[in-house]
């Protein structure tokens, strides 16, 4: 199973430190989408999308996925800001509907400082990829 993990990290670099921790256990491939290099995301089975909800970032992942988005993909979301974590994820889910995606899961966070935080959101990943797996049917 192909997994890439769309992500934009500017700020503080918490997001990238999620990501880090997830690749460390999993085979993944990281696309920062502000290096502006196209990316086929169509090859992918599953497809993550993880920044900060800094309104550029949020404007700018968003713009992104709109442009970029399969149809019938699998798409889950890490996000580190639970204060508005549910509007940008609901604005996220409203594009994968309407390409006929499905939405795996969320994860969102305040801030992920610490081995506690980075393990929940390698545990959220690591509960969807099994999901994905077990589902199979290769």
């Amino acid at each position: 199973m192909k997994v890439a993990i769309l992500y934009h990290a500017q700020h503080h670099g918490n997001t990238k430190e999620v990501l880090k921790a997830i690749g460390e256990n999993y085979k993944v491939e990281l696309i920062d989408i502000t290096e502006r290099t196209f990316k086929n995301i169509g090859s992918y089975d599953v497809i993550g999308v993880a920044s900060g909800i800094h309104s550029d970032m949020a404007d700018e992942m968003s713009e992104y996925i709109r442009r970029n988005i399969n149809d019938g993909k699998k798409y889950f979301i890490i996000h580190n800001s639970e204060e508005k974590f549910e509007s940008y994820a609901q604005d996220i889910e409203k594009m994968i509907s309407e390409k006929k995606g499905k939405l795996l899961g969320k994860y969102g966070k305040v801030c992920y400082s610490g081995d506690a935080e980075l393990s929940g959101a390698v545990d959220f990943y690591t509960q969807i990829i099994e999901e994905q797996r077990n589902n199979c049917l290769c």
